[in-house]
């Protein structure tokens, strides 16, 4: 008989190892098995369910094949456990990456670029504004690399604005120069005529404000849409007056 004492473990159960007399050893197949680490070739793989009590007998019943026990554990992890095992590194990884970019916050901010807190103040007065006006309005608010740094949709906004309200910032901030400015130079016979086409599309209508900080740096842009051209224009301002 060949004993394989270590080739298949499962968690808290048994497992058996035969071998039919002149031919290849055999492994009961069991459930989070792991394969044997020596260079036995396993073959016809059974289904035999582990014993919950008792002891093995010797052979297979109504046959001469040698049974011998497989311990529950050999310390080797079986292959959930080496899963689980990977993911609470990974976790604890995770948790003490968070930790330290929470600690060095500062050091990732950009000099010079709006902060949420900026952002906010800019969204909160935009809000009063189309609140006053009665209209409902999509507003963004981009950071000074001309990335999405806040955004509120008004209950009720046209679905459609979102986009409209990025774009207008957007272009604010990629020409530093009002939406309705560069519009201005984009109309027919302009210099611009056609720059709406550029960057993955630009709104050149009211609505898009550069934003500044108190030394007159440009920190971002806010972008509006929901209403007419002009109520765009009014709430985009506004926002602009709340940083």
């Amino acid at each position: 008989m060949v004993s394989f004492p270590s080739c298949f473990a499962r968690a808290g159960g048994e497992g058996i190892v035969y071998q039919r007399p002149g031919k290849a050893a055999n492994v009961g197949h069991l459930t989070d098995a792991r394969p044997a680490t020596n260079h036995h070739t396993l073959t016809n793989l059974l289904d035999v369910s582990p014993r919950g009590a008792g002891p093995w007998p010797d052979k297979l019943p109504g046959t001469s094949d040698h049974i011998t026990k497989v311990p529950p554990n050999d310390g080797i992890p079986t292959r959930k456990e080496a899963t689980m095992i990977k993911g609470a590194i990974a976790t604890v990884l995770i948790f003490l990456s968070s930790a330290a970019f929470a600690a060095d916050a500062g050091k990732l901010v950009l000099p010079g670029d709006i902060t949420i807190v900026q952002a906010e103040k800019v969204i909160a007065a935009a809000k009063v504004k189309a609140k006053e006006q009665g209209t409902l309005m999509n507003i963004a608010v981009l950071d000074a690399g001309g990335n999405l740094k806040a955004f509120a949709r008004m209950d009720g906004a046209f679905l459609g604005s979102i986009d409209i309200s990025m774009k207008k910032a957007k272009t604010a901030r990629y020409f530093n120069m009002s939406s309705k400015e560069l519009g201005d130079l984009a109309q027919p016979g302009k210099p611009l005529y056609g720059i709406e086409a550029t960057n993955d599309g630009l709104a050149i209508f009211g609505g898009g404000e550069l934003l500044r900080d108190a030394s007159g740096v440009i920190i971002g842009a806010v972008g509006v849409s929901g209403g007419s051209v002009e109520e765009d224009m009014g709430v985009a301002k506004a926002g602009v007056a709340g940083l």
